[in-house]
């Protein structure tokens, strides 16, 4: 089974919310890919409602790609607990 960081990732010692580096990965052409975790609610103790999650992934897709050079991709936790920022 592939290895996922966020299920060996003590979620006890994080305190949202925070922005976090998971990974950077190097691409065939040497190119760098950055995947950062940006927790808005305590991962097991909360959830943000579907609703919500959906306008601030519209609202996170517009703005950071229109003022931040290099964002590929802001998409939502499937537990509904922050966003993966790829860059």
């Amino acid at each position: 089974m592939a290895k996922v960081e966020s299920f060996t990732l003590d979620h006890t010692k994080v305190k949202a919310p925070y922005v976090r580096l998971i990974t950077v990965e190097t691409g065939p052409k040497g190119d760098k890919i950055s995947n950062y975790d940006l927790r808005l609610v305590q991962p097991n103790v909360n959830a943000i409602p579907t609703a919500g999650l959906h306008t601030i992934e519209h609202l996170l897709a517009g703005l950071l790609r229109d003022r931040l050079d290099g964002v590929i991709d802001c998409s939502p936790f499937g537990c509904r607990t922050g966003f993966h920022l790829i860059t």
